[in-house]
């Protein structure tokens, strides 16, 4: 799936085995969707607005569905404290130290600031206003159309 990428924020770091870890977090604007799967016919690019967590593991890109999760109670390993874990589908999870957990939380805050995403919080908050005016409307009808008369 093609994607509007408008901003891109990349904290790595390299593990005590050596492997480098990169984890890039995007903000996608849009997103090129194919009705059909039949070619440029059917294509056409969907206004979005999400942030994207990407994985890279010693060089391989781990795409699908890469996360970071904050863990109940941190793991010590030696003199290191682990704070999260970041997994992604059919592989093993990949301890994240606490320096770079708060590297990771900092670049993500730095995309949460953007203007795009300001715009896309505020677009949320008038969708959820009318959408309790609607159903405030609703219940009053809803009274108004079921009660019996004497």
């Amino acid at each position: 799936m093609s994607r509007k990428i408008s901003q891109t924020e990349t904290t790595t770091w390299t593990q005590s085995n050596g492997r480098e870890i990169k984890v890039e977090q995007h903000l996608v604007t849009a997103e090129l969707v194919s009705y059909f799967n039949d070619g440029p016919r059917t294509e056409s690019w969907k206004p979005v607005c999400k942030i994207v967590t990407e994985l890279w593991v010693g060089g391989r890109k781990y795409h699908m569905a890469a996360w970071v999760q904050t863990l109940k109670t941190p793991v010590r390993s030696g003199d290191k404290v682990i704070t999260a874990k970041i997994g992604y589908y059919g592989k093993e999870d990949v301890g994240v130290l606490e320096q770079d957990h708060q590297r990771i939380k900092e670049a993500r805050a730095r995309l949460e600031a953007s203007p795009e995403w300001m715009a896309h919080l505020e677009a949320e908050r008038k969708a959820d206003e009318r959408n309790k005016a609607y159903e405030a409307h609703h219940r009053m009808m809803d009274r108004a159309m079921n009660t019996e008369r004497a």
